[in-house]
């Protein structure tokens, strides 16, 4: 259970600086291959009108 008044704990996190976790570069690794970026363009990608056609609008 999380207790919301919890004093301050100074405890040393090994997620950054030069404490970094030895696990923590094999587990990005392993996620980038497992789920690869989700906004990578496909070669075949084309507009389906011309691009002169394509209206630009500020909303």
């Amino acid at each position: 259970m999380f207790d919301f008044n919890r004093l301050q704990n100074p405890h040393l996190p090994l997620g950054q600086g030069p404490h970094l976790c030895v696990g923590a570069t094999r587990s990005r690794l392993k996620l980038g291959s497992a789920f690869p970026p989700p906004f990578v363009r496909p070669e075949d990608l084309a507009l389906a009108i011309a691009a002169e056609d394509v209206v630009y609008t500020l909303s």
